[in-house]
């Protein structure tokens, strides 16, 4: 009678109903083990906890890389480094982005190559042309990177 079936064929369920042995339930019977809007547990790592990594320290790096001064993505990731530890610069500008998308950090568009991060409250936000200036004399910058030079 059960010749056609094989173990991989057979219910295993711990909780199922029907006590002899019969055919796995098809997919509108089965019961969901976690309901949909229920979390699952998280991946906790088998590495040691001073090897784990920590996004909360990583931002915390971030935001005190950034001052009332406007400061670029280098010296961002290179100050992150200097206090985080080893990180990947994709994983730093994915932790800029994001506080700039909560309004902890925001991002000028100075008409350079690049962009500068700038704290909201800094006093320097109400005059951009120091701000430019400011970026400019810090940068070592060629004149192609600006706006005003087109070939």
């Amino acid at each position: 009678m059960f010749d056609d079936l094989g173990p991989i064929n057979l219910c295993r369920e711990e909780d199922c109903k029907i006590k002899c042995i019969h055919r796995v339930h098809s997919m509108k019977l089965r019961r969901l083990r976690h309901k949909p809007n229920e979390s699952r547990p998280r991946f906790t790592s088998k590495k040691p906890v001073w090897q784990q990594d920590a996004p909360e320290a990583l931002t915390e790096s971030v935001l005190k890389s950034v001052g009332e001064r406007p400061t670029m993505m280098q010296w961002i990731q290179r100050d992150v480094r200097d206090d985080y530890g080893t990180v990947t610069d994709r994983t730093v500008y994915r932790h800029v982005r994001k506080l700039v998308q909560e309004a902890k950090l925001i991002k000028l568009d100075l008409g350079l190559a690049f962009a500068a991060y700038i704290r909201p409250r800094s006093r320097l936000l109400a005059d951009p042309e120091a701000l430019r200036d400011y970026m400019l004399s810090n940068v070592d910058c060629l004149p192609a990177c600006t706006k005003e030079s087109v070939f």
